[in-house]
């Protein structure tokens, strides 16, 4: 991955970005095989088509979750560092700029397809069970895919972010500033080093938050999508139509 750097968010410009800015950046060998997660990548227009253009032989891994799951952990997110109050009627997301966001990237059927005619025959898509984790036979689907030996239990030892709320939304705000300041001038060992101090930003979210109206307001809205991820197979090669 790029300098251990999860999201470099650096295909999502308007423009071709420079392929050579990306590779001293964030320390590419130009002559090897690398990786980047990043999962605002999935709705957008714009690093399907960067990509595409600078990788037209990248191999896609797109992963599924519950989308109700995944918009509720978005929302969830977004209020966690200040954008959107956590006691935020649902009734009033409707044209919420964030809300429209959330529901969008989980428009799974729409961007499958998207990254499907973009890449055919190079995307793989997998999705969780009803436990939440991935199959060992999915795993086992993906290692061939990317032809890199990858332990099943690796993945169930991962644990998912615990929910979280931020001290002061404040200073979420300026350390997103000085992190993404940092990024933009390649400054990956500052980020390192600053990493471990985000814990105090923020502390355990409470558990008496009652989300069952957000969850329905999500639930609404996408319904057609839950329809199409609980009948998509644990793991396929989507094509395009």
């Amino acid at each position: 991955m790029p300098a251990d750097v999860k999201e470099t968010f650096f295909f999502e410009t308007e423009t071709l970005p420079d392929l050579v800015e990306y590779q001293q950046k964030f320390g590419i060998d130009p002559s090897a095989s690398f990786m980047e997660i990043s999962p605002s990548y999935f709705a957008s227009d714009n690093a399907r088509r960067n990509i595409a253009a600078l990788f037209p032989d990248a191999k896609i891994v797109i992963t599924l979750r519950d989308p109700v799951d995944r918009a509720v952990s978005a929302v969830r997110h977004v209020q966690r560092i200040g954008f959107l109050e956590r006691d935020a009627d649902p009734g009033t997301f409707t044209g919420n700029k964030h809300i429209m966001n959330i529901l969008d990237g989980s428009a799974y059927r729409k961007h499958v397809l998207a990254w499907s005619r973009a890449f055919p025959g190079r995307v793989l898509q997998i999705k969780q069970d009803d436990s939440g984790t991935y199959r060992e036979d999915a795993i086992a689907v993906l290692s061939s895919f990317v032809e890199t030996d990858l332990s099943h239990n690796s993945f169930k030892s991962v644990r998912s972010n615990p929910a979280r709320v931020a001290r002061s939304s404040a200073l979420v705000l300026v350390s997103r500033y000085v992190r993404d300041f940092a990024r933009n001038r390649g400054m990956l060992s500052v980020i390192r080093r600053l990493k471990p101090l985000e814990r105090y930003l923020f502390k355990s979210a409470p558990d008496d938050t009652n989300i069952a109206p957000l969850r329905a307001f999500l639930a609404e809205r996408l319904e057609d999508e839950v329809v199409y991820f609980r009948n998509a197979p644990l793991f396929e090669h989507p094509k395009a139509p």
